[in-house]
């Protein structure tokens, strides 16, 4: 949540959506190799492609 609290604040956003929520689960997998990032991993799922395209649409 505070990944996502952050992402909001970047952008001048007065309230946290879908899209920052998975931003921040995005972030937190880049820095942290946790269970979520092999979780993504095991979903076949490209963190990089994935930040792509949430840039682009943000």
């Amino acid at each position: 949540m505070e990944l996502a609290l952050q992402i909001v604040r970047m952008q001048d956003k007065k309230s946290i959506g879908t899209e920052h929520l998975l931003w921040g689960l995005i972030r937190l997998a880049e820095t942290d190799k946790t269970a979520l990032s092999e979780l993504f991993q095991r979903y076949g799922i490209d963190l990089e492609a994935l930040n792509k395209q949430l840039a682009e649409t943000i």
